[in-house]
């Protein structure tokens, strides 16, 4: 927040935390005073993720508060303390009150703190007080000796004033988990905060960093750790990238009607089958040895089986019966209803989509939110046909892109993942006229001119807006998808 700091640590990676005395005192402190306003009007309207790791009943992930850290220099310096911290603080908090909440993190090197400070603090609804100075690079600090006693000393201060300490540590990062008030320490080790994290400031002039390009691709123990996981695009067909990967382009189950022979579609899977089975042949869906028709059949695996939290995990042999048994009597009974009475199959979205075309039948599955738009603009599916989601959503996922081990040129890839996040190459994507993406970028997160961006993008007839799409469902374990598909084939070719 300011750039005010008590000490000139030598592994610091950035030079302008240091020391600063009368008139630049007051000028970093207004400087800090200006900014943080404008900062806290730039934050989403909400401050809440979707903790994939704990569904609802119904599978969805369930919304939690976030959380903000707040940091230096140092926060708690005499000055920064009263006239930028407290004030960031009840913003924070005023901002998110009935509106989702936040937890908020105050960072600290910990010598300042004093019991009035700690009250203060909690006092304006701070959840955790995080030491950071703990180690032998703040001068002090030096052996375990005093690293121990300054702990000591600072456990008994929070605690006497209901806090309690977290359990985790940097390498097990579930600390919204825990209730607060919390506090925690942490300090800076040359192997993994200094040497792979901070190629800048004190940290590079003192040789201290060894962080190469080679390094942080995505992010590894930055506090950003998982931020690709916005809108789920964070994982892989629910197998986490692990910072491998970076995702550039959205996808979406969304289902295609001509509105013309099909005003009221049907909206759920369920009523899909009854809707088949008064319109005989006039739905189809790709073979399931095609990714979008497996996808077809684990939509529908979401709606009917008993508990779609299972369908996170792999599909072992306990699970995949009874989880799959109501899906296969629907199609079961779906299947004869469909085009050519269920005997031959589409061989992808393209072929599927000339059977709109040509009036052989009236709907159709898409992976591609924008492919009703696309395709009324080029001629391949009349003006009268439009995209929607189900009632209770549909499955989602993301495109990446990766970098091989023995990538030629694995700094110049690097670029090009960048640039296919930047919201200048984001936006042109999502163009019709482009390919009509469906962005990975949160849009809330942007600035005014980068949002700009996308609002000035044209939106064709058929396009679906954003807010009907929904938040999508986690796409299954991707054994689920290779046992339906097996199972699929076992069945059809038995007649």
């Amino acid at each position: 927040m300011c750039w005010a700091c008590h000490r000139r640590c030598k592994h610091c990676y950035e030079g302008r935390f240091r020391p600063y005395v009368r008139d630049e005192l007051a000028a970093v402190i207004a400087e800090a005073e200006r900014n943080t306003p404008l900062v806290l009007g730039n934050l989403p309207e909400r401050m809440t993720y979707l903790d994939l790791n704990d569904p609802a009943p119904d599978g969805t992930p369930r919304e939690k508060p976030g959380r903000i850290i707040l940091s230096g220099g140092e926060s708690l310096l005499e000055g920064v303390r009263q006239r930028v911290t407290y004030p960031v603080i009840e913003g924070l908090v005023a901002r998110y009150a009935g509106n989702g909440g936040v937890k908020v993190v105050v960072q600290t090197t910990g010598d300042l703190l004093t019991p009035a400070i700690v009250g203060d603090l909690l006092a304006r609804g701070v959840w955790m007080i995080s030491v950071a100075g703990m180690d032998d690079f703040h001068v002090g600090m030096e052996g375990e000796a005093k690293q121990a006693a300054a702990k000591a000393k600072l456990s008994a201060m929070m605690q006497a004033q209901g806090m309690t300490a977290s359990g985790l540590t940097a390498a097990d990062r579930k600390w919204l988990d825990e209730p607060g008030p919390l506090f925690s320490f942490f300090g800076a080790t040359p192997d993994s905060w200094i040497g792979k994290l901070w190629p800048r400031g004190r940290s590079w002039e003192n040789g201290l960093s060894t962080a190469t390009l080679a390094d942080n691709f995505c992010n590894r123990w930055s506090g950003g750790l998982n931020f690709l996981h916005h809108r789920h695009s964070g994982s892989d067909f629910t197998v986490p990238v692990e910072g491998l990967a970076a995702p550039w382009r959205m996808a979406q189950i969304v289902f295609i009607h001509d509105t013309a022979r099909l005003p009221a579609p049907p909206r759920t899977m369920r009523a899909m089958a009854d809707w088949a089975a008064g319109h005989r042949g006039r739905l189809a869906h790709p073979t399931v040895r095609n990714f979008l028709g497996a996808t077809f059949l684990k939509q529908a695996l979401y709606e009917l089986t008993p508990d779609p939290k299972a369908l996170q995990q792999p599909a072992d042999d306990a699970a995949f019966a009874p989880s799959t048994a109501a899906m296969w009597v629907w199609y079961d009974t779906l299947r004869p209803n469909l085009w050519r009475g269920g005997r031959q199959f589409p061989e992808n979205g393209p072929a599927t989509r000339n059977l709109l075309n040509d009036g052989e039948i009236d709907l159709m599955v898409s992976f591609n939110p924008a492919e009703a738009a696309n395709a009324i603009a080029t001629g391949l599916l009349p003006p009268t046909v439009r995209g929607y989601v189900l009632d209770g959503g549909t499955i989602g996922n993301a495109s990446f892109v990766a970098i091989p081990a023995n990538a030629a040129a694995p700094g110049a890839a690097q670029v090009v993942a960048n640039f296919l996040l930047s919201p200048a190459a984001q936006a042109h994507a999502s163009d019709p006229d482009s390919m009509g993406n469906v962005t990975v970028l949160d849009l809330a997160r942007l600035s005014a001119a980068d949002r700009k961006l996308f609002d000035d993008v044209p939106r064709g007839l058929g396009t679906i807006p954003a807010a009907e799409l929904g938040q999508p469902l986690a796409e299954p374990h991707p054994s689920w998808m290779t046992r339906i598909t097996a199972e699929w084939e076992r069945r059809t070719s038995a007649g």
